[in-house]
């Protein structure tokens, strides 16, 4: 077993030291997962990493080199995806279209000869669910995108699947609805009970549906964690550039602080001269050069110079301010060269505290909420 695999009473699909080639080609390596039942799990990663090809495992249109996909506790690698108890609904949605929604949704129901008092039922039911149920009598060319897409998951969950796997089928529609239907399919899978397997490259979608995300990269399971864990405890470089923004800086470890008992390291950030301390879990050796990581949101901006008795500030100055609403984007040109981007809110009664372009500043941060990891150089993502 793998270190992602964590067999619970209520896992619903285990991933056993699956590995996938294709042509000679490497895919997937020594994939160990396990999915929980009724859980919205996403996988989350850029093209070509093999995420749509996990989700084809799982739906049985692909069978793995070596490793076994479990489902209900049955090995299903010699199954056909209609022995599968999972359906899929694909980024084209694939509907009928001379079916009107109703014979739409109720075609997998009609296919495998269920009564039609039976049908009528369910199929009135899930149409209820998704909101669809007073355009039963409309085609597909006759509804939005977002009513399209409802209808594909309706014929997938009319079939009471024990998972329904999405492969990335928000990317045809525009960024409003797109949001709104985030929304909608959280709402949904929680009405539904049922297990949601969910693929996308878009980090924001990953993070603000699901409750746990695989974050992947060249065949490979990087992290597994809750939106919050991925966003906030990377393990590595790749997952922390990956998903959100980034501050990245560069310290040499000079040893434990004798006066933290927390597990605080003195360390020499960017060159500076005066030591700072950084709070980690992690060992490092004295000497070691690492990474320290910040998001946006975790940088301060103080416009004066402080003390002496300050803690670790970075001077520089501010190159551009973005405007987005609520918040402003601050784009600071560290002494060093490196840049930097604050994340503020606005504050229209006091606008005297808003940098401008140009300003001398000087840049800390909430101490304890660095993440601080090896130095790496990961590809390129």
């Amino acid at each position: 077993m793998g270190r992602y695999l964590l067999p619970e009473k209520n896992t619903i699909i285990i991933l056993e030291n699956i590995s996938q080639s294709f042509g000679g080609t490497e895919v997937l390596s020594s994939i160990n997962l396990a999915i929980n039942n009724s859980e919205l799990l996403t996988f989350l990663g850029p093209s070509g990493c093999g995420k749509t090809t996990l989700l084809r495992l799982i739906a049985g249109f692909e069978t793995p080199t070596s490793g076994r996909v479990v489902i209900d506790g049955k090995d299903v690698n010699a199954l056909p995806p209609n022995h599968r108890k999972v359906n899929t609904v694909f980024q084209s949605y694939a509907l009928f279209p001379h079916m009107t929604v109703f014979d739409n949704v109720a075609f997998g129901l009609k296919m495998s000869r269920v009564p039609k008092p039976e049908i009528n039922r369910r199929v009135s039911e899930i149409l209820k669910m998704v909101e669809l149920e007073p355009m039963a009598a409309r085609k597909p060319h006759q509804l939005s995108g977002g009513q399209q897409q409802r209808v594909a998951i309706a014929r997938a969950a009319v079939n009471n699947p024990l998972v329904l796997l999405l492969d990335e089928p928000l990317s045809a529609l525009d960024a409003k609805l797109r949001r709104q239907m985030q929304r909608d399919l959280k709402h949904l899978q929680r009405r539904l009970g049922i297990t949601f397997v969910f693929v996308t490259h878009d980090q924001q979608e990953a993070l603000s549906i699901s409750d746990r995300v695989v974050v992947m990269h060249n065949g490979r399971i990087e992290q597994v964690g809750t939106p919050a864990e991925i966003y906030e405890e990377p393990v590595s470089l790749r997952v922390a550039e990956f998903v959100g923004d980034t501050n990245i800086f560069d310290a040499v470890v000079l040893g434990k602080s004798p006066d933290c008992p927390d597990g605080s390291l003195e360390a020499r950030l960017e060159g500076q001269e005066k030591q700072c301390l950084l709070k980690t879990r992690r060992e490092f050796a004295d000497g070691q050069n690492v990474k320290v990581v910040l998001r946006p949101e975790d940088l301060l901006v103080n416009r004066k110079q402080p003390g002496e008795s300050s803690g670790i500030m970075l001077s520089g100055m501010v190159d551009e301010l973005i405007y987005k609403g609520s918040t402003y984007d601050i784009v600071i040109s560290l002494q060093s060269g490196k840049k930097l981007v604050v994340t503020e809110f606005f504050d229209e009664d006091d606008e005297s505290m808003i940098a401008s372009v140009g300003d001398s500043v000087y840049v800390s941060w909430i101490k304890g909420w660095e993440v601080v990891l090896p130095d790496e150089n990961p590809e390129p993502v």
